[in-house]
């Protein structure tokens, strides 16, 4: 059956909007600047004057609110340089503790942030900790308590270095 010039621009334009709408579902809301040693939580994203932004009704899913994670000047991604020896829920939340092990030949600054995931991998709580000077081939340990509850939490590592100085 062949399809008339009117019916063509309706299925054009109505493609237009299918992935207009996919893509604007997929956008960044431009806080993913991860966590502190004391992060808070709220009912709904907002805008900078504190209102909810748009006029859709806010997320059932409350999102978490982190201050800024610390950047390296020169900084590079080193999550093979850091192991993770224990991740546990702990009196006040959740801990995590591990290693930094530098395999650079120059003395190097870390900074290891510990996200706290639940089972629909949703971040619940982030935290960090700073290692500087660490020497190359030192294995140095490192700790950070994240202020969440709940069980069967995962604990997934970024970590970065730079060269000291």
């Amino acid at each position: 059956m062949p399809v008339s010039g009117s019916s063509r621009r309706i299925l054009a334009a109505s493609g237009l909007l299918v992935a207009i709408a996919l893509v604007s579902g997929c956008s960044s809301d431009g806080d993913s600047t991860g966590g502190s040693q004391s992060p808070s939580v709220s009912g709904s994203k907002s805008g900078a004057s504190g209102s909810p932004t748009g006029s859709a009704k806010p997320t059932a899913t409350p999102q978490p609110s982190f201050s800024p994670i610390p950047t390296l000047k020169g900084e590079v991604g080193a999550r093979s340089d850091a192991t993770v020896s224990s991740c546990a829920a702990a009196s006040g939340g959740w801990a995590a503790k591990g290693t930094v092990k530098n395999p650079t030949k120059a003395r190097s600054d870390y900074v290891v942030v510990v996200s706290m995931l639940d089972a629909e991998n949703r971040t619940l709580g982030v935290s960090w900790t700073r290692e500087d000077d660490v020497k190359p081939d030192e294995a140095r340990s490192w700790e950070v308590a994240v202020k969440v509850t709940g069980e069967k939490l995962t604990c997934v590592l970024r970590v970065t270095r730079a060269k000291s100085g």
